[in-house]
């Protein structure tokens, strides 16, 4: 006699012919924000959560002079450097799971931080590393940049300059706070290639950061002028420029993409074999396994150019509009397969922002906020309307970057409005739901919506709106512990934010201000298997496999089994 198990289990994945069951909400534990005394206020650039379920924030608080409290939860937090202009200061803060605040590292003396220009990661022993994009303040070009930590130590990591210019920091510090290094990506201050020697403030860009299982440390953007990092024998690795010359200075950038080791000196950087493209940059990465993912834009000078770009053994050919790229490398950054994706305009329209992979078992997520037709030759995904940005999702094989499949959020889920899916996320390893995060401009939602993870089709009884505002809201980063069931969501509006399951809204900020809301997930979102018990035999059901296709007599295995209205999860031995 067949022996079959139940096991209690929410499902995101069937067939056309079977119904999906409807989980619990997500329900807003607490919401608190970071507001400071400029009006253009708080932009937030990272978050990430620990082991412990504690979360990380990267926020980059405005100040001004006589306004320079940047507070938590109405708490201040640190007093900025006074300036006549509007200054964006850095704030590193770990926060635990009921909302306290446990410690923040600020910028100290001077530092001008770029908006939305920064990332975190966690190290296996639980230090937090991070990047930032900085500059001197303005009228503060005689004081060394520095931070202060969590015990008020200071440490500097510039010196006085004649003039402003963006470099790059990469820092470490522990889990209690304290500030164990930073580094520099610096640029050159002067442009030689130029005739002129043209000065250039904005030369460098940090867009990604991830780790490998040794700690060591990745670093992705684009440069517009030679950069210098420093090496651990007290030296330094330059690395030059490739499509800046004396007749292309508007150029936007070559991309840089560099290893540096768990104290973050230069061990060595992916270079190209040969580039022709107006431009090239660095988005996204993360690290899977013993696999580095990344994700690129590169873009031609004209519609008819034939720019390229040579990664290994892999040519690839953009057009007058940025194209995404996708690539599996060694952590020695030795590139295993590249993907290029085509971009054309769509109704005379191109756009595309926000771009982030995710990489989930066997798939690779790549989610987007774009305005334009994307595709690989065989497939493709159009936005529907030409004068609005969209979300679309698109899954890979992780394996050799195979296009599966790809969806919008038009027409399931919008039918206006300036819409961004921002990443996507599997809640749980065992899911057959892939969640993506983003936000509509146009209703002021900030959602989770939920997709087949076999052939993204809409789910639209798994989609959330998170968080509202009567006032425009964008949504800004998505965290969460996959062993735990809290999220965590920050989100920006000059209104009061809603929450869901809050009985009240947040109170209206006085300027434009970042909420952090912790989010308790429901069980089926974050467990595989919530109990099991033994089923009857002789009870009348349909049995699936688990890519949803019918199985009239299954085997031992794993199937969904559905009896009316109960679908389930079974092992039958």
């Amino acid at each position: 006699m067949k022996k079959i198990y139940a096991l209690s289990f929410a499902f995101a994945t069937l067939c056309a012919s079977a119904s999906y069951a409807q989980i619990a909400e997500p329900t807003a534990r607490w919401a608190h924000l970071f507001t400071s005394g400029a009006t253009t206020g708080v932009q937030s650039s990272a978050l990430i959560a620990d082991a412990d379920n504690s979360v990380y924030t990267l926020e980059t608080p405005a100040t001004i002079a006589g306004a320079t409290d940047v507070q938590w939860n109405s708490s201040k937090v640190f007093e900025a450097t006074s300036s006549a202009k509007n200054t964006n200061n850095l704030l590193l803060a770990k926060i635990d799971q009921q909302g306290n605040l446990l410690w923040s590292i600020n910028s100290s003396l001077s530092g001008d931080y770029a908006s939305n220009k920064g990332n975190l990661a966690i190290t296996s022993d639980g230090d937090i590393i991070f990047t930032a994009k900085v500059r001197h303040t303005d009228g503060i070009l005689d004081t060394p940049m520095a931070l202060s930590d969590s015990q008020g130590n200071i440490v500097e990591f510039d010196s006085p300059v004649a003039q402003r210019y963006y470099s790059v920091i990469v820092g470490r510090a522990s889990s209690d706070g304290i500030l164990k290094w930073v580094r520099q990506i610096s640029p050159a201050t002067e442009l030689s290639q130029f005739d002129d020697a043209k000065f250039v403030s904005d030369a460098i860009d940090v867009n990604a950061l991830a780790l490998d299982a040794d700690d060591n440390i990745f670093v992705g953007g684009l440069q517009k002028t030679d950069i210098t990092l420093a090496k651990a024998d007290n030296t330094t690795a330059d690395i030059a420029v490739r499509n800046i010359d004396s007749t292309t200075k508007a150029s936007a950038g070559s991309f840089y993409l560099v290893k540096l080791d768990q104290n973050g000196y230069y061990l060595g950087s992916l270079a190209p074999a040969a580039e022709t493209l107006s431009a090239s940059s660095v988005q996204d990465l993360e690290v899977n396994g013993d696999r580095l993912y990344a994700y690129f834009h590169i873009k031609a000078s004209s519609a008819d150019a034939n720019n390229s770009l040579t990664l290994g053994d892999f040519d690839l050919t953009a057009t007058d509009i940025d194209c995404p790229v996708f690539a599996a490398l060694s952590t020695d950054l030795e590139p295993s397969w590249v993907k290029v994706i085509t971009a054309e305009k769509v109704a005379g329209k191109s756009g595309l922002q926000n771009g982030h992979i995710t990489v989930a078992g066997s798939n690779l997520w790549y989610c987007a906020q774009y305005q334009d037709k994307l595709s690989d030759g065989d497939n493709s995904i159009e936005a529907t309307q030409g004068t609005q940005r969209e979300g679309c999702i698109i899954k890979f094989d992780a394996a050799n970057g195979a296009w599966l499949a790809a969806a919008n959020n038009r027409p399931d889920f919008d039918a206006t409005g300036i819409v961004g899916y921002f990443k996507a996320f599997q809640l749980s390893d065992n899911d057959q739901t892939i969640y993506t995060y983003g936000y509509n401009m146009g209703t002021s939602k900030v959602f989770l919506r939920g997709y087949s993870a076999t052939d993204l089709q809409p789910l639209t009884d798994r989609s959330y709106d998170l968080i509202s505002s009567a006032g425009t809201v964008t949504a800004l980063q998505f965290a969460y512990n996959p062993d735990a069931s809290t999220a965590y969501v920050t989100a920006r509006s000059n209104k009061a934010f809603e929450l869901l399951g809050a009985t009240e809204p947040t109170p209206a900020p006085s300027s434009w201000a970042v909420v952090l809301a912790s989010f308790e997930l429901p069980s089926d979102m974050t467990s595989a298997i919530t109990s099991i018990t033994a089923d009857s035999d002789d009870a009348p059901v349909q049995y699936f496999n688990l890519q949803g296709q019918q199985v009239e007599n299954p085997a031992n295995g794993i199937y969904i089994r559905r009896q009316g209205a109960t679908i389930e999860k079974v092992i039958i031995k």
